[in-house]
């Protein structure tokens, strides 16, 4: 960290000490446009050069990383999220060898300007490296605009550049990840943004991808599992819930609850952070089991308030399914709760179906038999057999969000989706689409039949006042809600 240091420049005029406190201060607050430009014969040049990439004028990687464990510690503290973007000017490599470095370092100079001068005051810009930029977001989750922010940054670095006599159409592609779901610290975000970005990169250039828990390892540490098995009686963990959205009537019809961790030193964290470990560490069972207890809870409250609300979603784990006594367990946790089991649809992934278990598919008929409704949840990725649904008790099929994702840009998500949705009709079954984050997958699911959709761009998990206040709002055409709630 910069410390102050004594004497002055008399040709900047600003005291050594007070530019290294300025300095400093930027790398806290983000607000380095404020540090003023200083000479060569400045006793604190050697500073400033250390933070500052001296083309373009941007902070550099090293002050991006000291901003950025800035703004985890106070996200933590405040519980606001992160977004850092890898961006990567395509084919810039052409440009320097076909036109020269002078034209290559207009390139650079414009593509900082530009990201400047697209970015709200508290973002940071820095120029990582070469052709590479980094761009900071703080307090903005993927539904409440990041998406929307890459699109302007793509579309600004991609206007007409002119340099001497030629006109250059200069386009990039940035890679996302999010605070903290995708990495606990800077060095982690950034790695994850970069990997974000290489992906994207070989779809194409001018295109932009946000990071997949699939492209590496869940975070995982001895730390965390130390932790994990003292939360449940902490109370560490909460469940937040998501509204599910009826497409004919435009209304909330449901949520789904899911699980967060308030861990005392890492913040909240999503599920993709310990559900691995908790299966590892065998204390699924006792973790999924308060949260079903949790969320029928919480929908015989709902009940009691008459709130309008035809179904609560909960996930359940295949390591539950396959224990003798399921069945019987959550019917008497239901029957404690005086709550009716249609009010509940238990959610399974698909793997279920390919394991092809015969005690879990016998409980899943079980727990039918009892009134709750069965959904098969991120379906189309585990290769199971679409015939296969007709000897399971089910009653609604959930599309993947990684076929939403490419709703409109994939030929295939689209195929596959309108296939799912088909064939669930044909079946008698329901479908409802995850993942959706525009209104164009919203419009070309309400084409393709879907039933229902949930996403972040109806609105992001969060406590119980998120969905009462969903169900009472009047219908709208484009469905973006008002929720109080983090980052799923």
């Amino acid at each position: 960290m910069i410390t102050d240091a004594g004497g002055g420049c008399p040709t900047c005029e600003v005291a050594a000490g007070e530019l290294a406190r300025q300095v400093r201060d930027a790398v806290r607050s983000g607000n380095w446009h404020q540090v003023p430009a200083i000479h060569g014969d400045c006793p604190m040049f050697t500073t400033v050069v250390s933070h500052f990439d001296s083309l373009t004028g941007l902070p550099n990687r090293r002050f991006f990383l000291e901003r950025l464990e800035h703004v985890i510690a106070d996200a933590r503290a405040q519980r606001f999220d992160i977004a850092v973007l890898a961006v990567d000017i395509d084919r810039f490599r052409k440009v320097n060898r076909s036109l020269g470095h002078r034209v290559g370092d207009k390139v650079l100079e414009t593509v900082a300007f530009r990201l400047q001068q697209s970015l709200r005051h508290p973002d940071t810009v820095a120029r990582s490296a070469g052709d590479e930029f980094l761009v900071l977001l703080a307090g903005t989750a993927w539904s409440a605009g990041v998406e929307a922010v890459v699109r302007k940054l793509l579309a600004a670095i991609a206007q007409p550049l002119e340099v001497d006599e030629y006109v250059l159409n200069i386009t990039a592609t940035i890679g996302v990840s999010v605070f903290p779901g995708d990495g606990l610290d800077g060095e982690s975000l950034v790695q994850h943004a970069a990997t974000a970005l290489h992906r994207a990169k070989r779809d194409g250039n001018h295109r932009f991808g946000r990071y997949s828990a699939a492209d590496t390892q869940p975070i995982a540490s001895p730390f965390l599992e130390s932790g994990l098995r003292r939360a449940v009686e902490r109370g560490e963990f909460v469940l937040h819930y998501q509204p599910i959205v009826r497409l004919d009537s435009r209304r909330v019809s449901g949520a789904e609850a899911l699980m967060r961790w308030e861990h005392p030193h890492l913040g909240t964290l999503p599920p993709a952070c310990f559900l691995g470990l908790a299966e590892e560490t065998g204390m699924i069972i006792p973790l999924t089991t308060w949260a079903v207890r949790e969320a029928f809870a919480q929908a015989a409250r709902w009940d009691e308030q008459n709130l309008p609300l035809a179904r609560l979603a909960v996930n359940i784990s295949a390591h539950q399914l396959r224990g003798p006594d399921f069945a019987r367990t959550i019917g008497r946790i239901a029957e404690d709760q005086r709550l009716d089991p249609r009010k509940i649809e238990l959610e399974v992934t698909e793997s279920v179906l390919v394991a092809d278990d015969r005690s879990s598919i016998e409980t899943l008929h079980e727990l039918k038999a009892r009134g709750f409704h069965i959904a098969i949840d991120d379906f189309g990725t585990g290769y199971s057999s679409l015939s296969y649904l007709q000897r399971l008790p089910v009653d609604r099929l959930k599309i993947d969000r990684a076929f939403v994702r490419d709703l409109g840009s994939s030929e295939q998500s689209s195929a596959i989706a309108e296939l799912i949705i088909s064939v669930a009709r044909r079946l008698g079954l329901s479908v409802t689409a995850e993942g959706v984050e525009t209104v164009e997958q919203l419009e070309l699911l309400d084409a393709l039949g879907c039933d229902e959709i949930q996403g972040y761009y109806l609105g992001e998990p969060g406590p119980p006042m998120t969905i009462e206040r969903a169900v009472i709002r009047p219908p709208a055409p484009h469905l973006q809600l008002e929720t109080d709630g983090g980052s799923s």
